[in-house]
């Protein structure tokens, strides 16, 4: 997890050995992916940016930070193929159509990443300069380097971009009813919001991290149905 280096680092090794076991193991290729992405490189990520953590001005910061926003940009997409392969045939095919929404969402956070539009103003997720990773009060926190599109925010609270993303990480999940997803994240999710008086600006952004485990759990304890 991302509590410390430490933690991070030795998520990022069992991510690695889980990866190859899954692979020896045949277990289908999307699930073997999805829990590569989180288990190993995400955690790898976040045991790069404690290397250089709070040096805003350090270019191995400025990048790792910007590959962790990249790194959630493609979650939507991620999550939603995993949530596929879990699901026998017939209903793969009927909710085919959840790659429209989640490729949209993807699109929308690279397009809020680019420098297509103005850079937007300093807040909770945007630096207003380029991007940096920060000591939180239990976590990595981040600021990004992001445009304007992030001013476009519901009740003035959580940008759109980042509602379409809740949407593709849980909403869509739930219409599919993979109810061994949705629900540890959401309960999760629900612990994150109780603690955001008390987290430092940035640091709710990092604190996905725990998706981890629900990956490493779902994929140990469900069996799967999906195809090799």
């Amino acid at each position: 997890m991302c509590f410390s280096p430490e933690m991070s680092g030795v998520v990022a090794v069992t991510g690695a050995i889980g990866t190859g076991v899954l692979i020896k193991k045949r277990v289908p290729k999307m699930q073997t992916f999805t829990f590569f992405y989180f288990a190993f490189l995400m955690e790898a990520l976040q045991f790069f940016q404690y290397l250089f953590i709070n040096l805003c001005d350090n270019i191995f910061n400025i990048r790792a930070t910007d590959i962790a926003y990249i790194h959630l940009a493609f979650q939507p997409i991620v999550v939603n193929a995993f949530c596929l392969s879990l699901l026998d045939e017939t209903k793969r095919k009927k909710f085919s159509w959840v790659w429209i929404p989640a490729v949209i969402t993807t699109a929308s956070w690279l397009l809020g990443f680019s420098n297509f539009f103005d850079a937007c103003e300093q807040s909770n997720w945007c630096s207003g300069g380029t991007s940096c990773s920060i000591s939180g009060m239990y976590h990595i926190a981040w600021k990004f380097s992001v445009n304007i599109l992030y001013s476009v925010r519901f009740f003035n609270l959580i940008p759109l971009i980042g509602i379409a993303w809740l949407f593709c990480f849980f909403v869509l999940p739930a219409l599919m009813r993979v109810w061994i997803w949705v629900i540890p994240n959401l309960i999760f999710l629900t612990g994150s919001m109780l603690l955001v008086g008390f987290l430092k600006s940035g640091e709710l952004t990092a604190v996905w991290c725990f998706s981890s485990i629900f990956i490493i759990a779902i994929i140990l304890l469900k069996k799967p149905k999906g195809e090799n």
